[in-house]
């Protein structure tokens, strides 16, 4: 009789350890605490022991790029710079600003082409080269 309490003792404890153990070691294991952070998508397919031990890659949200969207491009021809739609066939028209009322770095620039964005920066750009 002795004996079956010692054994009832004995899992009593072992369990109550084993629970004693277990439940701050899911509770501050848990994925509630971490919900901040983002894990790469292909993580887990990577390595799942890192994943469910909770070493994944940690990562930042990812950045959004945004595409910007040029209306116009510049370019020196014939000693002239020339106004063409994106798409660099469509010409929108010849100024009269001539290759030598530029400066070095403009001649360049022109020379290898430049974007505008707007037509109010296209105004700026021609009212700052013309009389």
């Amino acid at each position: 009789m002795k004996n079956k309490k010692y054994i009832f003792v004995f899992f009593g404890l072992t369990v109550l350890f084993l629970v004693a153990y277990y439940i701050p070691y899911f509770y501050f294991s848990g994925p509630w605490l971490n919900d901040d952070i983002r894990y790469e998508d292909d993580a887990y397919n990577e390595n799942p022991i890192l994943w469910e031990t909770g070493y994944a890659k940690q990562i930042d949200a990812p950045e959004i790029e945004t595409a910007i969207n040029y209306e116009y491009f510049l370019i020196l021809e014939d000693n002239h710079v020339s106004v063409y739609e994106t798409d660099k066939d469509t010409l929108y028209f010849k100024t009269s600003i001539r290759k030598n009322s530029l400066t070095d770095e403009e001649i360049v620039e022109l020379t290898e082409g430049k974007y505008i964005l707007d037509v109010d920066e296209l105004y700026d750009f021609l009212e700052s080269h013309t009389s």
